[in-house]
């Protein structure tokens, strides 16, 4: 199917769009292209170190900080490559979300083209230069539970658990 096409090759543009800025040709010096990056590292030294009295102190999205604590536990990467790329995994995730939502509402041939379009979006771009991680994380997330509202009972159960989650992953969102 054209859908699932589209929805692959936005998967994967979306994923080098988070990685390009961090291309040897176009970075050689590998710096960090938003700011946010320091702030998570200093938080994550912070619970590596047993301190997690950060997830009170940063109160708009401590469940965002405990998964990254997570992902960092059980995958052992070091923390400074965490802080930096860890928003290269929720690149298509949005597109993800964003195709799901598009194919409930507006149908699978739009969804296609939602794919392809996610990547390019002002937002996507923004948050790749913003640093706007727990953002899109919790953004992703409002747009899976709005697909999941729209479907059956038990579907709408976990769609308003996953718009819950959101609250404390980015409650700005």
């Amino acid at each position: 199917r054209a859908s699932a096409i589209h929805l692959l090759i936005g998967l994967a543009l979306s994923t080098a769009m988070g990685l390009i800025p961090y291309a040897p040709t176009l970075n050689p010096g590998q710096r960090p292209v938003n700011v946010d990056w320091v702030y998570y590292y200093r938080w994550l030294t912070q619970m590596a170190g047993g301190d997690f009295s950060v997830l009170l102190t940063c109160s708009d999205r401590p469940l965002y900080l405990l998964l990254l604590y997570a992902a960092w536990r059980i995958s052992g990467v070091d923390l400074r490559a965490l802080a930096l790329y860890h928003n290269v995994a929720l690149f298509p995730l949005y597109t993800f979300s964003l195709y799901l939502l598009a194919k409930r509402w507006l149908g699978e041939r739009v969804a296609g083209y939602t794919a392809l379009l996610a990547p390019f979006s002002p937002i996507l771009l923004s948050f790749i230069y913003g640093g706007f991680q727990a953002n899109l994380f919790a953004l992703s997330l409002v747009y899976l539970s709005l697909y999941l509202l729209a479907g059956s009972r038990r579907e709408a159960s976990l769609g308003l658990t996953i718009l819950f989650m959101a609250m404390f992953i980015h409650e700005w969102t």
